[in-house]
């Protein structure tokens, strides 16, 4: 008796996770590629304009010795650096930070040179100056 119980409930825990499986596989809602856009209606995220909003600062730096910038709190983002000027590749509400703990020179200074069009901050020709710890560059605003 026991012996066919288990057989029982063993045969309906496989059929049942098929059966789920099966499900997943024809459903064809696309939650995770949606977004909200402020109605219940929901949009694609390649619609999206907080998708499509992005843009390029370029940016002088006095030393890039020991110095990194971090976009969103992390390293791992599109930038290109060359003769102390660095071309970054941001989205609308990036948070960029300078990490000078292991700097070791006076102060860092950080002059924003050019921006794309549509980018509200960080200002062209903005001066910021640092000398230790991580430290809020700007916040990306893009209209």
């Amino acid at each position: 008796m026991v012996f066919k119980f288990e057989k029982f409930l063993f045969s309906f825990i496989v059929i049942l996770s098929v059966l789920f499986v099966g499900l997943n596989i024809m459903n064809k809602n696309e939650v995770l590629s949606t977004v909200s856009n402020g109605s219940s209606n929901e949009t694609k995220l390649v619609n999206s304009d907080n998708y499509l909003k992005a843009g390029v600062i370029k940016m002088s730096l006095s030393s890039t010795k020991n110095v990194k910038i971090l976009v969103n709190g992390e390293e791992n983002f599109n930038y290109t650096l060359k003769d102390n000027i660095m071309t970054l590749a941001v989205s609308d509400k990036d948070v960029v930070e300078v990490d000078l703990r292991n700097f070791k020179e006076g102060t860092l200074d950080v002059l924003i040179l050019k921006v794309s069009d549509g980018l509200l901050n960080p200002p062209v020709s903005q001066k910021y100056q640092f000398s230790k710890g991580i430290n809020k560059l700007f916040d990306v605003k893009m209209n």
